[in-house]
């Protein structure tokens, strides 16, 4: 009867990330409004690296906690992900006596998750508000409604919350054998429209409060829909 092999597997995985996003911020004052600006920009790296080993036959357990004492070491698994995203964005917020308000937003996004012509694209958004408790005739006239707001919004972000090197061609190693050598067979094909996936988000809402806000109320109204959803699809 053969004797049982001890084996034993060591793992080192390391994950390095930092990230800077730096903003500037300028607000204007005059008689009765108020415009504010925002500007920045996003800067962002993650690399995750590792290696599986496993050795085997140790001729004594003493040694298993050394990969140094076996007699034969295979790599079990290597692996290395680069991932960077770069992003400029910018605001413009308007209010105009505390009763109409009004804003846009601008970004162009980049990641390295996506085919060559498509790691960038541009998103945007724009809100409108109305603070109608603060109009003269509404104070005067309905005395039990202490604040109330209409407001809207339409806007476009993007998504890139997958693995990476989606687009690439893949390859894995296969149990099969050709001619006594391992093979290795096709898991992804190159796909260079691979790109960000968008989700447009369309809200309208009211806001009431009455009795000096001890009875509030809110109503909404949102439509959320994406566009080029990031799916994966079995290779035939």
């Amino acid at each position: 009867s053969s004797m049982a092999q001890a084996s034993a597997i060591f793992a080192n995985n390391s994950i390095k990330t930092w990230i800077a996003e730096p903003q500037a911020e300028y607000e204007i004052m005059f008689s009765k409004g108020r415009i504010n600006v925002l500007g920045g920009m996003t800067f962002q790296k993650n690399l995750r690296e590792g290696e599986t080993a496993q050795g085997s036959g140790y001729n004594s357990d003493a040694l298993l906690e050394s990969i140094k004492g076996a007699s034969a070491v295979v790599i079990r698994e290597a692996n290395y992900a680069d991932y960077r995203y770069n992003a400029v964005f910018g605001r413009i917020s308007y209010n105009y006596d505390g009763k109409y308000l009004l804003n846009f937003t601008a970004r162009r996004d980049g990641s390295s998750r996506f085919g060559p012509s498509r790691q960038f694209a541009n998103f945007g958004a724009f809100g409108i508000g109305w603070v109608f408790s603060q109009e003269r005739f509404i104070k005067n006239n309905f005395t039990l409604l202490s604040f109330g707001k209409l407001r809207g919004s339409y806007g476009i972000t993007g998504n890139d919350q997958i693995g990476d090197y989606g687009y690439l061609d893949t390859y894995a190693p296969a149990s099969l054998q050709y001619q006594g050598s391992s093979v290795l067979v096709p898991t992804r094909l190159y796909n260079p429209d691979y790109g960000w996936e968008t989700n447009r988000k369309l809200e309208l809402a009211m806001e009431l409060g009455f009795l000096g806000d001890r009875i509030f109320f809110e109503a909404n109204y949102y439509r959320n829909r994406s566009d080029n959803q990031l799916v994966g699809y079995s290779l035939p």
